[in-house]
């Protein structure tokens, strides 16, 4: 039987994104992990190669292999690139990007799209790209500092989002 992540949403029989683990001692099971809003399925290492990231439509999960614990992290991840130094750069819901290192979070960025990247390039210092903006019904240029999360022009104007729901995991 697979391991349901969360528990509660496997006992109803349904099925995610299934992956097979195996623990440090070589022993295999198989976690079953519930869709997210709409994004990638990936499965990669956590930046401190311990931890397992998953992707399930979006939904991105923190897994150990070896006590089978996993945790949601985000409930819709676009993209994920892998930096230089071995940290993680996700694109969170279209909207925000976040830094991810071995100790966890390292920054998130305030929202800098009404609804969405384009043209999306990772460079040698930074990530540039395009956010839409429905009031100029335009895409504007945007650049996030891969060291800092400083952001340089964008399109969302609005009122402060937050975007807590990405752990330090």
């Amino acid at each position: 039987m697979a391991t349901g992540y969360p528990e509660e949403w496997a006992r109803l029989g349904r099925e995610g994104l299934v992956v097979e683990f195996a623990g440090a001692d070589g022993a295999t099971w198989v976690g079953n992990f519930r869709p997210g809003l709409g994004g990638l399925d990936d499965v990669r290492w956590h930046p401190n190669r311990q931890k397992v990231l998953v992707a399930s439509a979006g939904a991105l999960w923190c897994v150990d292999p070896d006590t089978r614990v996993g945790e949601e992290l985000a409930p819709a991840v676009f993209r994920i690139w892998q930096l230089e130094s071995g940290d993680l750069l996700l694109d969170s819901q279209g909207l925000a990007y976040v830094r991810l290192g071995p100790s966890g979070v390292l920054w998130h960025t305030p929202r800098i799209s009404w609804d969405g990247f384009q043209n999306v390039r990772l460079e040698a210092e930074q990530l540039a790209g395009e956010a839409w903006s429905p009031v100029e019904d335009r895409w504007l240029p945007f650049s996030v500092d891969l060291e800092t999360g400083r952001i340089d022009g964008g399109s969302y104007n609005g009122p402060e989002t937050r975007f807590d729901h990405l752990h330090a995991e």
